[in-house]
């Protein structure tokens, strides 16, 4: 550990409780070596740690790090003090190299709780197993982990008071967090340059060479995780510290690449796929690396992801915009390949399902290709049909217009099935004649609504015109659903255009009302009301007038009430009275 093998206090010869005499002592020393050309040794030149210069500078720096006292506490974190008979006799065997030894000693005065009696075995055994545990090519993690452990119970506002009145500083400006967070610092400018590199680990006693891990899929040597699991132990606000130093800037990397495509996106919406593409190769190493870190469960995690992977859907939504309407460029595959990419963030929430609703829609868009290749081959024939289409809608509905309809489209048709006569054929075709269709009911249902009397041959008229145009449209493809409905009209019109037809061909020879109010052409009634249109009725001018527009208008109204008793009984009734009045004159 860099801050324990060039330690203040190691360069100087010093326990970190020494008084200010044993310092300027150590100082004499070293000057009178220095003098005659050589360098002083000490006790504490212990040969686990690695070898160090005194030169006159080397002690003159050593000697300000630590005038002021908060220095002094800080670098008394990383080296040991001579305070009990334990700490005596174990550093005597650290001189002699016995570091097992040394352990052993300041192992068995730990307790469950740091005391003024052991805590200096919890300060000197952690800077031990610091020691040991880190060498240019090995780092052995466990006893890495106990070191900070150990430290961790070192590290609060009592024991601290405690250190600082053992070195002979003040306790007045203990301040626990703070001097937390100038170990971590040390920590990571200790640690950083161990990462990811090439060495040999020691976890849970076995060793593992970078390259072995590899081989077995375990990841590197030490990772960034490694050193922030060391600080397990420590306060909450102290691991998010610790875990800053590994997210801040992959964090701000991420948010300002965010920030930059927005911009780029909304001024050229054009090239949005490559801003997407430029942007997760950008920021995934540095996404990967805070999942490391924080863990995917991490909601400040989970929120940075989804605004990476809702930026990236952003860019794939209006890139697709852009161009979905272009016949030069299909966008499907490049947007569908962003919503891939945006989908591998692994954000969740709404932002995932948001990738999977547009991811559905570009899919479709995709898996329609073929459709929309082959509808370029008869674009002219669909577009003038739609035209038609379009014409019909503005247009009154007519037999007329549906007739029009039909002759206008029937040889586009007929191209259209030649080129593609599959769906996109059937499709147009079925479209013509539910249009025609349409207009034809609209307008028979229009004349019985409005008929009057002396438009009955023209009704009749009109129901043979649709009855013939539908027998002709249904000699077109179109839908099942779509035949059937024009089956139904078909049978419809042609039923009633039957009835009237046959009312109209027997008018003049007939009483219809009476007929059918009686039930019997030969019905007494009946031959009554016949005698008294041939004797009287008919031989005045008014009387013929009547006649005339009776047998204009009884075989509509007979087609009409046949069925309805009720009003049958009410015609008869009726008759019957007028019946008696003509016997009675």
């Amino acid at each position: 550990m860099s801050i324990v093998h060039n330690n203040p206090f190691r360069i100087l010869g010093l326990m970190a409780n020494a008084t200010e005499r044993e310092l300027q002592k150590k100082i004499g020393i070293i000057k009178r070596y220095a003098e005659i050309g050589k360098e002083a040794t000490f006790d504490t030149d212990y040969e686990f740690l690695e070898p160090i210069t005194r030169t006159l500078d080397d002690v003159q720096v050593a000697t300000g790090k630590i005038e002021q006292g908060d220095k002094k506490r800080h670098y008394a974190l990383f080296w040991m003090v001579q305070n009990t008979q334990f700490d005596e006799i174990a550093l005597s065997n650290l001189k002699e190299n016995n570091t097992d030894k040394a352990i052993d000693i300041w192992e068995k005065t730990l307790k469950s709780a740091v005391t003024e009696k052991n805590f200096s075995s919890y300060l000197n055994l952690s800077t031990l197993y610091a020691a040991l545990s880190v060498k240019t090519t090995m780092i052995d993690l466990t006893m890495l982990q106990k070191s900070f452990d150990i430290k961790s119970q070192v590290l609060n506002f009592t024991n601290l008071r405690l250190l600082s009145e053992l070195i002979s500083t003040s306790s007045k400006s203990v301040n626990a967090t703070e001097i937390s967070k100038r170990f971590v610092d040390e920590t990571y400018e200790w640690l950083k340059p161990y990462i990811d590199k090439p060495l040999l680990v020691l976890r849970n006693n076995d060793q593992i060479s970078i390259f072995e891990e590899e081989k077995k899929g375990k990841g590197k040597a030490i990772t960034a995780q490694d050193l922030i699991n060391l600080f397990k132990s420590y306060p909450e606000n102290i691991r998010t510290y610790i875990s800053g130093k590994f997210t801040e800037v992959p964090i701000s990397n991420i948010e300002n690449n965010i920030d930059k495509t927005n911009l780029l996106r909304e001024e050229d919406p054009h090239n949005a796929e490559e801003f997407a593409q430029e942007l997760y190769e950008k920021t995934i190493d540095d996404l990967k690396q805070i999942e490391n870190v924080l863990g995917g469960d991490n909601i400040q995690y989970q929120m940075l992801a989804g605004k990476l992977a809702g930026e990236i859907l952003q860019c794939a939504i209006e890139f697709y915009n852009e161009f979905v309407s272009d016949d030069e460029f299909d966008p499907g595959e490049e947007a569908l390949r962003l919503c891939e990419l945006a989908k591998s963030i692994g954000a969740t929430g709404q932002i995932n399902k948001r990738i999977d609703e547009n991811t559905e829609v570009i899919q479709e868009w995709v898996d329609r290709k073929p459709e929309r290749e082959a509808y370029k081959n008869v674009a002219d024939e669909c577009d003038y049909i739609e035209s038609q289409l379009l014409l019909c809608k503005d247009s009154r509905p007519s037999i007329k217009n549906a007739r029009v309809l039909i002759k206008n489209c029937e040889p586009k048709l007929l191209q259209l099935r030649t080129k593609d006569g599959g769906k996109l054929y059937m499709d147009k075709s079925n479209l013509v004649v539910m249009f025609a269709m349409i207009m034809i009911v609209a307008e028979i249902n229009s004349a019985q609504e409005n008929f009057t009397p002396s438009q009955i041959d023209s009704l009749s008229a009109k129901f043979t015109q649709a009855t013939n145009l539908l027998t002709t449209m249904s000699r077109m493809d179109m839908l099942s659903e779509t035949e059937a409905q024009l089956r139904n009209n078909l049978n419809g019109i042609r039923s009633t255009d039957a009835q009237i037809k046959e009312a109209v061909g027997k008018r003049s020879s007939g009483c219809y009302i009476a007929t059918m109010a009686y039930g019997s052409y030969e019905h007494p009634q009946v031959l009554f009301l016949r005698e008294f249109r041939d004797q009287k009725l008919s031989r005045s001018i008014l009387g013929r007038a009547f006649i005339k527009y009776y047998y204009a208008v009884s075989p509509y109204i007979v087609a009409l009430l046949k069925n309805n008793h009720r009003i049958n009984h009410l015609i008869r009734s009726t008759l019957n009275i007028f019946i008696q009045g003509l016997k009675n004159d």
